[in-house]
């Protein structure tokens, strides 16, 4: 729906956590809040009338818990920080067209330091630059972003 009024416009009849491509172009969101039951699923959809379409699946195959997911800034990946089936909990950009998966590593710094702190994070999104990362952090209790 245009942010001044007028008429609304379905996109897609299922979908959470929808995420905007850095361009404005597409949204890419997944079917369920919580992949408990099922193999994660996400999509994309563009503004043109298509049907959306699915992406990532034999990636997201190896998670087991719902991984979050959001655009790259470079708008042709997404990033997703979740827990894989072989690597634990662990941090991915793929490009959303398929291809090769690059997972990122903290230093043994930052490892301990997230250890120390007991974080756990939950959402996260990429700075317009590229160059840096937001979490959702919770420790000891009390939410916070890093």
């Amino acid at each position: 729906m245009p942010a001044l009024g007028g008429n609304e416009r379905k996109v897609s009849s299922f979908g959470y956590r929808p995420r905007w491509s850095p361009d404005g172009s597409q949204i890419l969101f997944s079917t369920s809040l919580l992949w408990v039951w099922e193999t994660p699923k996400a999509y994309v959809v563009g503004l043109d009338g298509r049907a959306p379409r699915e992406v990532l699946s034999e990636f997201l195959a190896g998670f087991i818990t719902t991984p979050q997911v959001a655009w790259h800034p470079d708008g042709q990946r997404v990033s997703l920080w979740g827990t894989h089936r072989q690597l634990g909990a662990s941090f991915w950009t793929i490009p959303v067209a398929g291809g090769t998966p690059v997972r990122s590593v903290p230093t043994k710094q930052v490892e301990q330091q997230l250890k120390d702190t007991a974080v756990t994070f939950t959402d996260f999104m990429w700075a317009p630059s590229g160059r840096s990362l937001y979490f959702e952090g919770t420790a000891q209790g009390v939410t916070n972003l890093w």
